[in-house]
């Protein structure tokens, strides 16, 4: 292939730790995509002469260096996921970037991201983050992953107003009053924190999916006006009431294991639910749920039920796959 044949090149993906060398990689001056994934490669310095890139993937490598891509100006998508990068700020200056990926990298510092104000999408997730005021000003963003990040502040995402999908499962976080005005809210994901306190929470009406499990709570009356919901996880809380759901006919799958509950009738009402979880609460007569007659999944295990009880609920749902 000639030099010029090369330069015609506009995609290219190459995988395998046996890539160490991608020099070659220079004459590509055409490319607009590069995928260079799980690739053994450590030196990326041959890339700053791909000025036309615009989408770049270099996750799980093993690149400690990303200066060479200071000046990729035309780069939208960046990735570089799973890499053992500390410094982003060589990134400063990528203004065109839609979307960058710096989950599981070991960072500490993201000030540098503060200008990159045409971010739509942006993952932060497994870092080790101490500081996230940066990200206040990026008020573009729609998806917004700060997962396992021992989070407790989250004060700087209240004017991110623009997010429909935020992911802080896996934090130390116990307000959420931050999240109040994030009304545009699709998806939110918050397992797995301190939470006691979700009122913040009820002016989220767009909301479709929302994880609560694992925290510390005990009234969820706030998720009553919430009517748009699809997708709930409230397992591993403390709740012995859950009325307020009754109202959330739109539900199609409801996690409620590991709680204390006792009378579920409350959601017999819910029939759109197609799969409904309740393992593990202090259940001793679940014969309301026979009127859930869409259900094809209804998980009983760890409760206290008869099997005259079990075969009576499989009688009348013979369309549901009960585990018991």
């Amino acid at each position: 292939m000639t030099i010029a044949e090369r330069q015609l090149i506009t995609e290219l993906c190459l995988y395998g730790k046996d890539l160490t060398d991608i020099s070659v990689l220079a004459e590509l001056t055409g490319l607009k995509s590069l995928k260079l994934k799980g690739t053994g490669i450590t030196d990326v310095s041959v890339l700053a002469k791909l000025t036309g890139l615009k989408t770049l993937d270099l996750s799980s490598t093993d690149i400690t260096d990303v200066s060479a891509l200071a000046g990729l100006k035309g780069l939208t998508t960046l990735n570089l996921r799973s890499t053992d990068i500390t410094d982003v700020s060589s990134l400063a200056g990528l203004k065109g970037l839609k979307s960058l990926d710096l989950g599981y990298d070991n960072l500490t510092d993201v000030s540098a991201l503060a200008g990159l104000k045409g971010l739509k999408t942006l993952d932060l997730g497994w870092a080790k983050l101490t500081d996230i005021s940066a990200l206040a000003g990026l008020t573009g963003l729609e998806s917004l992953y700060l997962m396992y990040n021992n989070r407790t502040d989250i004060s700087a995402l209240a004017g991110l107003t623009g997010l429909k999908t935020l992911d802080l499962g896996y934090n130390n976080i116990t307000d959420v009053s931050a999240l109040a005005r994030l009304t545009n809210l699709e998806i939110l994901r918050l397992g797995y924190n301190n939470l006691t306190d979700i009122s913040a929470l009820d002016r989220l009406t767009k909301l479709q999916f929302l994880d609560l499990k694992n925290n510390n709570l005990t009234d969820v009356s706030v998720l009553a006006g919430l009517i748009k919901l699809r997708f709930v996880k409230l397992e591993s809380n403390n709740l012995t009431d859950v009325s307020a759901l009754a109202r959330l006919t739109g539900l199609e799958c409801l996690f409620l294991d590991s709680n204390n509950l006792i009378d579920i009738s409350v959601l017999t009402g819910l029939k759109g639910l197609t799969s409904l979880y309740l393992r593990y609460n202090k259940l001793t007569d679940v014969a309301a749920l026979s009127m859930l007659t869409g259900l094809k999944a209804l998980d009983l295990r760890g409760n206290n039920l008869p099997y005259k009880a079990i075969a009576a609920l499989q009688n009348a749902l013979p369309n549901t796959t009960i585990v018991s």
